[in-house]
């Protein structure tokens, strides 16, 4: 597993409906998910490449000093080597996370995307509280935290 830092071209070429599966990017309008990936370079990101493939991304978005927000894009590659993708998160977040110096990580996860939600916990965030009508898509979100 090779990872670097994220870049927007890493997304060229994607089909976009297998990629944002249960992820409110998929309910976005293209000139909005296009400038959430741009804000996403601009900070802490990291993709991963398995044998030239990309996986997927993930980073940290920061809200201020001390509390940052979670995200993940996983790469229909990425759900097939599950294992090898939790350990490069792993490895990734607890890097950004020394880095940034974070003492609060939370993430917006769909409550009906089942698999989303034990990757969180897997990653150590426990479940914070219910976001009605969250995204633009108009689902409920979970809240999901880790505290370091």
């Amino acid at each position: 597993m090779e990872i670097m830092p994220f870049k927007p071209e890493h997304l060229n070429g994607l089909d976009w409906q297998s990629l944002t599966e249960g992820s409110m990017l998929g309910a976005m309008p293209e000139g909005w998910r296009r400038g959430a990936l741009a804000r996403a370079a601009a900070g802490w990101a990291f993709s991963g490449f398995e044998q030239g493939q990309w996986l997927g991304a993930a980073g940290l978005l920061p809200w201020w000093p001390g509390v940052a927000e979670a995200w993940l894009l996983l790469a229909p590659a990425g759900r097939k080597v599950p294992l090898a993708a939790v350990r490069a998160l792993k490895k990734g977040l607890e890097t950004l996370i020394q880095t940034m110096r974070v003492h609060r990580l939370q993430a917006s996860v769909r409550a009906d995307f089942g698999q989303a939600r034990k990757m969180a916990e897997v990653l150590g965030f426990h479940e914070e509280s219910r976001m009605a009508k969250y995204g633009p898509d108009g689902a409920d979100y979970l809240r999901y935290v880790r505290l370091t």
